[in-house]
Formats: structure tokens, C-alpha cells, sequence
């Protein structure tokens, strides 16, 4: 999945048309957008989206709180407790979160902003083309490399391109002497754990695409009731299992799971001991939660056949599938997962698993069997008018 990072300098209050037609390529290819929330360019970008409506976009933070989210995007909140004064550390957190997350940059810069060309420098450094925009001349660059790089910056101030690099250099030293990756097993895990919650999602947005509205019910409908209903049901159980899975206890039965409880019992007891206990609390609580529902269910009627279940003679009836309740398990889990990846790969990365793009996905099969169902209609109204 393609993710851009979108920037830009604070005194870039609009967006020109440019810019505008730049953001809609991203918008009509449906790459996700991980955009800031100060104002300026994150805030002009955000009220484009939103004037779009687009919704594969995810909110950068640093701290609790988000400045700006005009389209109620999801959010993912920067820990910047080492850094209490907000000054350019605190918020150069987030945007090294960011190019981490990010698999390309879009940078809108004022032509003064220091700021906006670190975020460069920090894409090229990790082999990520960034495409910068100097609105200030109103022409687009791409820089593929650190070469691209020192021709572009030889344009600059001569104290600018050495504040950059300063700076650069500056947060790379900090980096290698402060993040440390665990040894790789736990490394093995959290990958492993990582493909699983990317798969959830990717079922999710499937089902919501597909079976959430009536319009698009409808069309499956007409199409192939029965076939579209079995892969409803199917989806449903993938998804209930999957999120069970990813909460389920460290073993049972004295074999080890694959779950987020196995992932706080392989972190260290020393320097990572709050992580591995807030993991740990969280998933029980997280489990405790789900007990009444979704894991009941796969206990009763999914993986298992109770017998007073499949036939009818409980008590008490089972409960029916609970979309929120999906949404917000899937939700505290990728929170849990993006919580740990820092501390177990040893750098400020996180996982944007909301921003799930699919290539040939629930709509692209909308479309088609929309497109099919004009055809349809066209020849049966001209064999009618024979």
C-alpha cells in the first residue's frame, strides 16, 4: 500500500491549483495520505480532502490532542513525553513518525521554511522520492536521491542547506544511541502479528465495501444472491476468528498463540517492563470486553459446534454480529500493535492499518457488475423493441 506524506510550510495558507490538481492524482489513484494537523499546508491539504471527501487519509498528532482533523480522519498520536516544551523537537517527532509511515513525500514549501526541507532531506535519506512544490515560484521538483539533493540545495542559503544537514545529523546520532531493536524473536513475532492485523483490515474494508450500504446490496443481489450471501457469512467469520486470534492468551492447552498477549510476555523485564505490563493489561481488558460477543461466538458457532447452540436449546440467544464492535476491536488492536513497533524494531515507525488500500477491491467489483447490469439492460430493452 502506497502511502504519501503530505507537508508543507505554516505560511502556505491556501492551496493554488497546482497543488490541487497534484493532491487530486493522489485522490483518483487512492493512495493514502498521512497529513499533519498544524495550520498552514497540513490544515489547506485537509480542507481539500475533506472538500473531496476522501477518506483514506490519516491525522499525525503530537501528543493527546490534534490541532486540526477537519475530516474526522483517524488519528495516530505521536508520544512526545521526553519533550515537554513545544518547540521544534516536539513536533519534529511526529514528522520523523511520519517519514517513517510514509512510502513517498508531496512537501508544499514557502521558500523559508526549514522545516519543510527537513522533511526532504528525511525522505531521500530512507530512499523515498519526494516531489517538493516551491510555491513561491510555483514549479515542482522530484528528488529521487540525496544526489537530486545536493543539486537542488546548491539554489539554497548557504546557512539553510547547513541547518538541514545539521539537524539531520543531529536526530540520527540521537536515534542510534537511544533505540535499540530486540532480538529477533520478538522481531519474528511482531511481523508475523503485523501481516495478521493488516489482513483483518483488509477483510474489514472489504466487508464494508460490499455489504454496509443498500445500495450496494442490492447490486450483489441482482447479480448472484446466493454466492454474494455464502461470502458474506464467510467474511464475517474471517473477521470474528482473526480479531479472536489476535486476543487470545499467550498459550492454551500449553502451546504457544500467536496473539498480543504472546507479544508483552517476549518483551524484555527491564527497560521495557511498562510497555510489555500496559500491553498486557490492555489485551485482557480488550478480551474481557469481546467475551459477550465476538468471542463467543467463535467458541459456540465458528470454530467450535456447541451442541445446545447449533440446535437451538440455549437459554439465552446468542448475540448477532456487531459492526461497532468490529470496528473498535480492530481499532485497539492496530492502537496496541502501533504502541510496540517503536520499541520492538527500534526505530519511531508505526503502521497506518486503517488506511488499508486494496488493488481490486469491493468497489472495482461494484463497478463491474454495475457496468454489467447496463449492458444487460441496453440488450434487453433492444430485443423488446424488436
Amino acid at each position: 500500500m502506497t502511502r504519501v506524506f503530505v507537508g508543507g510550510s505554516r505560511r502556505v495558507s491556501r492551496l493554488n491549483a497546482d497543488v490541487r490538481e497534484r493532491l487530486d492524482r493522489i485522490i483518483e489513484k487512492r493512495l493514502a495520505v498521512l497529513v499533519g494537523d498544524a495550520n498552514g499546508a497540513d490544515k489547506a491539504v485537509q480542507t481539500h480532502l475533506s472538500n473531496r471527501t476522501y477518506k483514506h487519509v490519516e491525522v499525525f498528532c503530537s501528543g493527546t490532542h490534534c490541532r486540526n482533523n477537519i475530516g474526522g480522519w483517524p488519528e495516530r498520536h505521536i508520544d512526545v513525553s521526553n519533550n515537554r516544551k513545544r518547540d521544534f523537537a516536539f513536533y519534529s517527532t511526529k514528522d520523523r513518525a511520519m517519514t517513517d509511515a510514509a512510502s513517498l513525500g508531496l512537501m508544499i514549501w514557502d521558500g523559508a521554511s526549514v522545516g519543510t526541507l527537513l522533511n526532504v532531506f528525511r525522505l531521500l535519506e530512507k530512499g523515498k522520492k519526494v516531489v517538493l512544490y516551491a510555491a513561491h515560484q510555483r514549479k515542482f521538483a522530484e528528488l529521487k536521491t540525496l544526489a537530486d539533493w545536493d543539486k537542488f540545495s546548491i539554489c539554497l542559503d548557504t546557512d539553510m542547506r547547513a541547518q538541514v544537514e545539521r539537524r539531520a545529523a543531529e536526530e540520527k546520532e540521537r536515534a542510534s544511541e537511544s533505540q535499540r531493536p530486540l532480538p529477533i524473536e520478538a522481531r519474528a513475532l511482531f511481523e508475523a502479528l503485523r501481516r495478521e492485523v493488516e489482513q483483518l483490515h483488509a477483510y474489514i474494508v472489504l466487508y464494508e465495501q460490499l455489504y454496509t450500504t443498500a445500495a450496494s446490496v442490492e447490486v450483489l443481489r441482482r447479480h448472484a444472491a446466493a454466492a454474494f450471501g455464502n461470502i458474506q457469512r464467510a467474511l464475517a467469520t474471517a473477521i470474528e476468528l482473526a480479531i479472536c486470534r489476535l486476543t487470545d492468551e499467550a498459550s492454551s492447552v500449553g502451546r504457544q498463540n500467536l496473539s498480543l498477549a504472546r507479544l508483552a510476555e517476549t518483551l524484555p523485564t527491564d527497560e521495557h517492563s511498562n510497555l510489555a505490563d500496559e500491553l498486557r493489561a490492555e489485551t485482557v481488558r480488550l478480551r474481557e470486553k469481546l467475551e459477550p460477543t465476538i468471542r463467543l461466538l467463535r467458541n459456540k458457532v465458528r470454530a467450535h459446534n456447541d451442541y445446545e447452540s447449533k440446535l437451538g436449546m440455549r437459554k439465552d440467544p446468542l448475540p448477532t454480529l456487531d459492526w461497532a464492535t468490529v470496528r473498535e476491536a480492530a481499532r485497539q488492536i492496530a492502537e496496541l500493535m502501533n504502541r510496540a513497533q517503536p520499541v520492538v524494531l527500534g526505530d519511531d515507525s508505526t503502521t497506518g492499518y486503517d488506511l488499508t488500500v486494496l488493488a481490486g477491491d469491493g468497489n472495482d467489483l461494484l463497478n463491474a457488475l454495475r457496468r454489467a447490469g447496463e449492458h444487460y439492460d441496453r440488450l434487453r430493452k433492444q430485443r423488446e423493441a424488436l
